[in-house]
């Protein structure tokens, strides 16, 4: 079973299109979040995202109107409603992509919290034009990227420099043993963070290892002003 969560403003095409490409079955629950008092539009909104959820089995579909914008409250009355559910999701899907921006950051980081507490929350945000690629991700890995350790990192900033490199060559610069380099490669790679190609199987950082790459720059200057 999935939870589905939804900010809902004068349409639902958003959410039915996530709905659509995650193939949303029957067990799965439904979330739509909006400003109190809910406008016309919106309960027609609503109304048309409940008729195509049914239409695929789903009748567990919830509308929360929340009175306020402040952050803190937002984040509490998501979470509070999510312990009142008193379920456990294989997986909580967040689309921010229709309803009112306010919602945005107090849905990523309400998918933060309840990452911390072991959950796989997955954040999505659809383009406007059918022309780009919808994005997707998922904030358990963020968590853990977050809690890279020193040796992840000197692998990272090594590859960097040395783009290409085997794992025992990675042994060699690093002075670590192969079996401790190949195992964070491995995590490393369930993360996307470094990818092997070619026939040498050469090591190479893909576009999210090359961000955390460039943050770590930024936290290392931010250390050295302190």
């Amino acid at each position: 079973m999935r939870l589905f969560v939804f900010p809902i403003g004068f349409h639902e095409d958003f959410a039915i299109r996530t709905l659509n490409k995650f193939s949303a079955s029957k067990e799965d629950k439904i979330i739509a979040i909006t400003l109190s008092p809910a406008v016309n539009a919106t309960k027609n909104a609503f109304n048309s995202l409940t008729l195509n959820a049914q239409r695929i089995g789903i009748s567990d579909i919830n509308l929360i109107e929340i009175d306020s914008t402040d952050f803190s409250k937002v984040v509490m009355t998501i979470i509070k409603k999510f312990n009142e559910l008193n379920i456990k999701p294989e997986q909580i899907i967040i689309d921010t992509s229709g309803g009112l921006r306010i919602f945005d950051l107090a849905l990523f980081f309400s998918g933060f919290l309840l990452s911390l507490k072991g959950f796989k929350s997955t954040l999505i945000i659809q383009p406007e034009s059918a022309n780009y690629e919808t994005t997707s991700l998922d904030l358990r890995e963020l968590l853990n990227i977050l809690r890279l350790d020193v040796s992840s990192i000197e692998i990272i900033n090594q590859i960097d420099v040395n783009e290409g490199s085997t794992i025992e060559e990675l042994s060699g610069k690093l002075n670590v043993a192969d079996k401790t380099i190949r195992n964070k490669i491995s995590e490393l790679k369930k993360l996307n963070l470094i990818m092997q190609k070619g026939r040498g199987q050469g090591i190479y950082l893909t576009d999210l290892g090359l961000l955390v790459k460039e943050l770590n720059k930024v936290q290392s200057i931010g250390e050295i002003d302190e």
